[in-house]
């Protein structure tokens, strides 16, 4: 499959194809504020979601409903300026798949206690 600067890559279970492509509309809007686009978007096998900005962050979604995946999504991206006032570094991937919160990896931000 050919890829343009102008669409993302959808996939997922062929019987599940509406389901990609009304997440993928769901969450353009919502991650309007991050000035990156929706590069790539995935629903697995087992019901998980991911995705991958134009920046190349990965963002994984976890599991559940639409309406649930969008809300931990929408969570994150209000709680973005809060966080990139603190830390300015690019998000290198974030982990939505936690009940009361998220994981973030910075780049040049190690949590090693060998000082690597």
């Amino acid at each position: 499959v050919a890829k343009t600067d102008e669409w993302a890559v959808l996939d997922g279970p062929v019987e599940r194809s509406r389901d990609v492509y009304e997440m993928y509309v769901s969450l353009v809007p919502l991650l309007s504020a991050l000035d990156q686009r929706i590069e790539f978007v995935r629903l697995t096998q087992q019901g998980s979601w991911d995705m991958v900005l134009s920046g190349g962050t990965e963002i994984s979604m976890g599991n559940g409903d639409m309406r649930a995946v969008l809300n931990r999504v929408q969570a994150f991206v209000a709680s973005l300026p809060q966080l990139r006032a603190r830390y300015p570094q690019n998000l290198r991937s974030v982990d939505l798949r936690y009940g009361n919160g998220y994981a973030v990896r910075l780049d040049g931000v190690t949590t090693g206690g060998n000082g690597k």
